[in-house]
């Protein structure tokens, strides 16, 4: 199935593929028995054997790679019955050691290979800092064993974890440039670094243009790439725009990039049709004002590679 996705993404013209290659992960450590990263730790050369085999079907394709090295910031902090706290505020922390020392054989392995682009640090990783998401896993779950790896981190925390982290991959590879892999800020993301939720009154005031330029800038000081993702959802809307107006949101992230001579990934956008969204999006490509975008999300096979439309996600 994997391999008909890289084909048929080279039929249509795509230059590339995000990919998560850590896999996604459980969120708490008895779903991390299913982890692929217990396969990882328990037969290493079979693992890498077949991460090889993909990086050679996408170079038989003349397909290249952005692979994701942290996807589910909970990945690691469960393998290692840690908190998500630990892993991104503690550079000792057992999590913290298990993903470095993961990045460190995925780029030691794969540097040389022209087939990756770019390197992306994590997925949308932001969305969660200044949230009480320890709270919010309880409220939802009811069940404390599903949240014993969850904790809460702020943004200054998140900043020195990237930095720490491109530091990292910098060392390793110093020819390639590295993706944050966030999403869009929070509508309220500035005023929430200054009063994160589980503070009296929390910060939701809704950011003003300048302050999203702000938060954009300051989350990305240590990344080479600005990442944003982007849907036709209301929430993209910002700063008193009229409704349907989510690619102008892109057009302000594009902006804030450029000014500071990074270049802008629009690492997630889609829609069920093609939209208005959708063909607002092909002319920001078209006038390459986005240096790089992956539709989300590419013939998302979970039982077979001929049937689409067949469950909610495909």
């Amino acid at each position: 199935m994997a391999r008909k996705a890289i084909f048929d993404a080279q039929d249509a013209g795509l230059g590339f593929l995000r990919v998560s290659v850590a896999g996604y992960g459980g969120t708490n450590p008895k779903e991390s028995e299913r982890d692929m990263l217990k396969f990882w730790q328990s037969d290493p050369a079979t693992y890498w054997r077949r991460v090889g085999e993909m990086f050679d079907d996408l170079d038989r394709a003349h397909m290249r790679i952005v692979p994701t090295l942290l996807w589910n910031y909970v990945q690691f902090p469960a393998l290692t019955g840690e908190t998500t706290s630990d892993f991104i505020r503690n550079p000792d922390s057992a999590s913290r050691v298990l993903a470095t020392r993961y990045i460190r054989e995925f780029v030691t392995r794969y540097r040389a290979r022209k087939t990756i682009l770019f390197y992306e640090l994590t997925n949308e990783f932001n969305l969660d800092a200044d949230l009480d998401v320890h709270r919010r896993c309880l409220d939802i779950n009811h069940d404390p064993s599903r949240c014993v790896s969850i904790g809460n981190f702020t943004q200054p925390d998140l900043n020195n974890f990237a930095q720490d982290m491109v530091n990292l991959l910098h060392r390793l590879d110093p020819a390639r440039k590295i993706s944050s892999g966030y999403s869009l800020p929070q509508p309220w993301a500035f005023h929430m670094a200054m009063r994160p939720e589980w503070t009296t009154p929390p910060g939701f005031t809704l950011d003003s243009r300048e302050e999203f330029a702000s938060n954009l800038t300051a989350i990305h000081r240590s990344f080479d790439i600005v990442s944003v993702h982007v849907y036709p959802h209301d929430d993209a809307v910002r700063f008193g725009d009229p409704p349907g107006s989510q690619a102008e949101t892109i057009v302000d992230a594009a902006t804030v990039a450029h000014g500071l001579h990074k270049k802008l990934f629009l690492g997630e956008f889609g829609d069920a049709s093609s939209s208005p969204f959708m063909r607002s999006v092909k002319a920001l490509l078209d006038a390459d004002s986005i240096d790089y975008a992956a539709v989300w999300i590419w013939e998302f096979y979970q039982t077979s590679p001929f049937e689409s439309f067949n469950t909610g996600p495909t």
